[in-house]
């Protein structure tokens, strides 16, 4: 009996009183890993207060990460926007272009027709030309003869080559024909209308090619006569 109680002491004072505990630990070797179960549970308290500070760091970058992801679908969203953009943008084209290839179109028949335009006269001022030609050669004979200048129409020749500076020219008319009985050489040029630049070019062609130059046209400007009077060269028209 005086056993049992002497347990029951015994744990009545392990139960409530901490120092008799300890006492009884520190003789059993307990006290020492009690010391470093308090130091492991310091240790673990401060890794739980670093846990929570990393915790709040993390939930600031999951903060920052939601911000980006919020302008990335804005950013998302404009260039969808842009997309659209260029959608109609390229659709606008696609109809420029094909306006564009109408015109061209369109210009290309003009331009075939301003070609035929171009033949056509062509044609006729070539047609005109030799009407005009065959006209100065009827009329030549005539004018010449006033002039004291004695030619067979026959010997007329049109589009007649000739040296010129060593150079083969090509000349209107050209004839040969008799003053006082001397062999002379006449050439012309025939054109629809003279001007000053006109009589100038000849001259300057044909300055060094001994010969009677003249010129005939249907019509011709006032500043040509007085050109042609300076530089020697003889003036014919349809009308005279």
């Amino acid at each position: 009996m005086q056993g049992s109680k002497l347990k029951e002491e015994i744990l009545m004072l392990l139960k409530e009183d901490e120092m008799f505990r300890y006492a009884v630990l520190g003789l059993l070797g307990y006290d020492v890993i009690l010391k470093r179960l308090e130091e492991h549970d310091k240790k673990f308290i401060e890794i739980l207060h670093r846990l929570e500070e990393h915790d709040k760091n993390f939930a600031k970058i999951f903060e920052r990460l939601e911000e980006h992801d919020k302008k990335f679908i804005e950013i998302l969203k404009r260039l969808d926007r842009h997309d659209e953009n260029f959608v109609k943008i390229f659709e606008r084209l696609e109809e420029h272009d094909k306006k564009f290839d109408a015109m061209l179109e369109e210009i290309k028949r003009i331009w075939i027709g301003i070609t035929r335009l171009r033949e056509e006269v062509g044609r006729l001022s070539r047609k005109y030309g030799f009407v005009l030609e065959d006209i100065a050669i009827t009329k030549l004979p005539i004018l010449l003869a006033r002039e004291g200048i004695i030619i067979d129409r026959a010997d007329i020749k049109a589009r007649h080559p000739i040296i010129v500076d060593k150079e083969e020219v090509e000349v209107d008319i050209y004839v040969e024909g008799k003053v006082n009985g001397k062999t002379v050489k006449i050439i012309g040029e025939v054109k629809g209308r003279i001007d000053q630049n006109d009589v100038i070019r000849f001259y300057n062609k044909f300055k060094n090619y001994d010969a009677i130059k003249f010129m005939f046209g249907h019509t011709i400007r006032p500043n040509a006569e007085i050109k042609a009077r300076e530089l020697g060269i003889k003036l014919y028209a349809t009308y005279n």
